[in-house]
């Protein structure tokens, strides 16, 4: 049998490792292990996400749809039913819209997966052997995890419609309350100083991947934020707009009027604009921040004048022959690897992969430039580590200290820092000795020898390569990793667009009676458009600086944690791209219901019911 062959195989080649049933995968396919280990983040890091977003879409869809039915809950209220008569309604609701939502959005989600995976395997992220398996638990973790978003967003929303006074609710069903709560209120600005703190303070209280990650994820406490403020803020940019001119028409005035009065409606409407905005700025420029700074990093540290590659690997005998050769100086073999590190963050203990590389010492000054701020290189033997300044923070170790961790086939591994350096972007989190490293890669070889000098012999199969051609191969390999995590941020953005317009459209379909009324008393139909396009405009400019505002806090604490610097990279044409996004979804989404709205007749429009 297979155990026995592989039992008698290692009694005949001593040092051989073995694979039987399944494990023969990981043997076959060298990038299977990575790329289990990429889908795997993938997964928790994007379900997390989503999950966060659908709580605060479907709580400011709710919220509008709460107020729109007023009248309903005063009945309601007025005929004794009491506060958690109202939850129960709206709980019960919610959970069986979002449970036959749910059902029915998990089959185009299967039909993205699929997707998904012919795009990551066009990346090269994953091989094309990785075969997508569809099974049902996946399906009903996704389905529960949004049902139960979905009713906790719901109660979230019902919280004034249950708690409100009968005589209070009858008098709102006619007029929105002119003030926000003061918990309301209170809350949003605490939320909004919170996440303005974060986002700067994180990286320089917290060093490392802690403090990056804080500093990201400030950006949800801020849409919160401004989520509970939106109706405040909404009026404050109307007013804003109107001593700008808006108002001088009537179509103007009448907009920010209508914005004042409706206040809640519109701000609830805006507010998954502003959090379209925010996200994608905060999501693409810490992704083209952090390529920027690994790849200055990357070309101020490579000094070899030569690189061999070869496809799948170069082998060891490879380095060994090229030092031995005429003209070179220096021949460092490097391996790529990721390394498992147990440290706290946030203080619980996180296990987390980090980038890794393992050097030969000998000549390792001549081809690579690290920029070592602490610590000696020479030292970089036997059970030694270097570290970058961002792992130093994350691990909590200095120089003389101790850093345990599992190497890339899960050998575990206590290395003693000798070296802490700055071109951790550009050259990964750890830096090991070769020997540590290179019997517990998959493949066992090298991905490359950096030469100083010149290389005359011809090796079969090896690339000799100079400075440039290497690093726009290695830039291109960055910029596919890159093209995965904006894929997946479009996915993001694109499900927030879907929200933007559905609750925009909710907004402006339940104004068929107020449109008849303005026509009725004499406004012409392209008077009305006017209005509605004026308030578009209040909308737009809104999401757009309150958006832009909730995504700087957490862009300079990423700079910073990342780069040393507040300045965060952000290219001016896919910034302008998000505002020009923004602006379309949020004008379109208002202008095209409101000609559909102003379709019937206005005495035909004032029967139709709220």
């Amino acid at each position: 049998d297979a155990a026995g062959l592989a039992q008698r195989i290692g009694q005949a080649v001593p040092g051989v490792a073995t694979a039987t049933g399944d494990d023969r995968a990981g043997a076959e396919l060298l990038d299977v292990g990575a790329a289990r280990s990429f889908l795997t983040l993938v997964a928790g890091s994007f379900g997390g996400t989503m999950l966060v977003i659908v709580l605060l879409v479907v709580a400011s869809t709710l919220g509008l749809a709460n107020q729109q039915r007023r009248r309903e809950f005063a009945l309601l209220r007025a005929i004794a039913a009491g506060p958690g008569h109202i939850y129960r309604l709206i709980g019960i609701e919610t959970a069986l819209v979002a449970t036959v939502a749910a059902v029915l959005g998990a089959i185009p989600g299967v039909g993205l997966s699929l997707l998904l995976h012919g795009v990551f395997v066009r990346l090269g992220s994953i091989p094309a052997g990785f075969s997508f398996v569809l099974g049902p638990v996946p399906v009903l973790a996704a389905v529960a995890g949004s049902v139960v978003a979905a009713v906790a967003a719901g109660l979230i929303t019902a919280r004034r419609a249950a708690r409100i006074s009968p005589v209070d609710a009858l008098g709102e069903a006619a007029v929105e309350p002119p003030r926000l709560g003061r918990g309301r209120v209170v809350t949003g600005w605490v939320l909004a100083i919170a996440g303005t703190a974060a986002g700067i303070a994180f990286p320089l209280m917290i060093a490392g991947t802690a403090g990056a990650a804080g500093a990201a994820g400030s950006a949800l406490l801020l849409v919160t934020a401004l989520a509970l403020l939106g109706p405040r803020l909404l009026t404050a940019t109307a007013s804003v707009l109107g001593k700008l001119g808006l108002s001088r028409p009537a179509s103007g005035f009448l907009a920010g009027a209508n914005t004042r009065a409706r206040s809640r409606r519109l701000g609830a409407a805006t507010t998954p604009l502003i959090m379209g905005v925010a996200l994608a700025a905060v999501q693409i420029f810490t992704l083209t921040t952090t390529a920027a700074a690994a790849q200055r990093q990357a070309e101020a540290g490579l000094l070899a004048d030569q690189v061999l590659v070869a496809d799948g690997g170069v082998a060891s005998t490879v380095a060994d022959a090229v030092r031995r050769t005429p003209g070179v100086t220096a021949a460092v073999s490097v391996v790529h690897t990721q390394v498992l590190v147990t440290a706290p963050m946030f203080g619980e203990p996180a296990t987390e992969a980090y980038a890794a590389q393992g050097v030969t010492a000998e000549g390792l000054g001549r081809v690579l430039n690290l920029d070592v701020r602490r610590g000696d290189l020479a030292g970089l033997t036997g059970d030694a580590v270097a570290l970058s300044e961002s792992a130093a923070g994350t691990f909590g170790v200095d120089l003389g200290g101790t850093v345990a961790m599992r190497l890339g086939d899960g050998t575990p591994h206590t290395a003693r820092v000798v070296a802490v350096y700055g071109n951790g972007l550009g050259y990964g989190d750890l830096t090991l000795p070769h020997e540590a490293v290179a019997g517990h890669t998959t493949s066992g070889l090298d991905d490359e020898i950096l030469v100083a000098g010149k290389v005359t012999v011809a090796f079969p199969e090896v690339h000799v390569t100079d400075r440039r051609t290497f690093m726009t191969a290695r830039d291109d390999a960055a910029g596919a990793q890159s093209a995965v995590t904006l894929v997946l941020n479009l996915v993001l953005i694109a499900f927030i667009a879907i929200a933007v317009v559905n609750i925009l459209v909710l907004a402006t379909a339940a104004r068929v009676r107020e449109f008849a009324l303005l026509r009725l008393v004499g406004a012409k139909p392209r008077q009305v458009r006017a209005m509605t396009r004026a308030e578009a405009a209040v909308v737009v400019v809104a999401a757009i600086v309150l958006g832009s505002l909730a995504a700087l806090p957490p862009l300079i604490g990423v700079s910073l944690s990342l780069t040393g610097t507040a300045l965060p990279t952000v290219p001016p044409l896919i910034y302008a791209g998000i505002l020009a996004a923004a602006a379309v979804v949020g004008w379109g989404a208002i202008a095209i219901p409101a000609r559909f709205a102003l379709r019937p007749a206005a005495v035909t429009a004032m029967r139709v019911g709220e």
